[in-house]
């Protein structure tokens, strides 16, 4: 019988190694994870931060575009509007190259 404990001593001091062992590979499962995490979520940034800075410049060049094309329709009005049949003969040339360019 004395024999029979002392086995079971030896069950516990095993089972209590095991348990051991499980949570240690289990924190280094998790530390695992969190360093796969965060590596992740530094490339979704940097991919995001990509995104909106070419968001921004086509924005800008959108606006710049539709500036263009104001100004453009402010100096058509004009001529139409102030200028005689002469002025808008001499302006047709300009007004063609620019409509083109935009």
């Amino acid at each position: 019988m004395l024999e029979s404990l002392e086995k079971e001593d030896d069950l516990d001091e095993q089972l209590a190694k095991t348990g051991t062992e499980i949570s240690e590979k289990a924190d280094q499962l998790k530390q695992m994870i969190d360093d796969h995490t965060e590596k992740l979520m530094d490339e979704f940034s940097l991919m995001r931060q990509k995104r909106m800075k070419e968001i921004e410049s086509l924005r800008e060049e959108i606006e710049r575009q539709l500036l263009s094309m104001e100004s453009y329709k402010m100096y058509v009005d004009e001529v139409r509007q102030k200028g005689t049949a002469c002025d808008v003969a001499r302006a047709a040339s300009d007004l063609h190259d620019r409509a083109d360019k935009l």
